[in-house]
């Protein structure tokens, strides 16, 4: 598997470990434009850590709740992890919802129990904010006219498309 077909996988057990996008290519009145689809990966990259963390806090706790949401986050999860052919990222939208309350529920405990502060969860959302703001361009098919994201429109790009404006 070459790099670039590796970079490009939608593979599911890439999901939470880097970014994973979707790419448009359109090409309107001889312009390229690039619509690329990636979540914050701010966002994403709490999933496994938050799994991690509530799996601990179940074998602790036994709590009847939080091990009905674990068990149907890994069973929304692992299929897609073991299956042989590409999972494309809008399979995603089922794992989603158990992932983010993984994480809401790992956010909410450890501030509860002192690990973490109102202040670093408050400077991680406005991370995430920032984050989220700067990405907004590559989902308005306007990834070509920012120059910050000409590295992203690369990756997608293995054709050597011109990004002239």
């Amino acid at each position: 598997v070459s790099y670039s077909e590796q970079l490009l996988s939608h593979s599911a057990y890439q999901w939470f470990l880097r970014p994973v996008g979707w790419v448009e290519f359109v090409f309107h009145q001889g312009k390229g434009y690039l619509n690329i689809a990636m979540g914050n990966f701010l966002v994403w990259a709490l999933t496994l850590p938050a799994l991690y963390f509530s799996m601990k806090s179940w074998f602790r706790n036994k709590n009847f709740e939080l091990g009905y949401v674990i068990a149907i986050f890994l069973m929304s999860y692992l299929p897609l992890v073991f299956t042989a052919r590409s999972i494309w990222v809008l399979a995603a939208p089922p794992v989603i919802l158990f992932a983010f309350i993984l994480s809401a529920y790992a956010i909410s405990e450890m501030i509860g129990r002192s690990k973490i502060s109102a202040r670093a969860v408050a400077v991680y959302l406005v991370m995430v904010i920032i984050l989220s703001a700067l990405m907004y361009p590559m989902s308005t098919m306007r990834t070509l006219e920012y120059s910050y994201l000409k590295p992203i429109a690369e990756i997608y790009n293995p054709h050597g498309m011109e990004t002239g404006k």
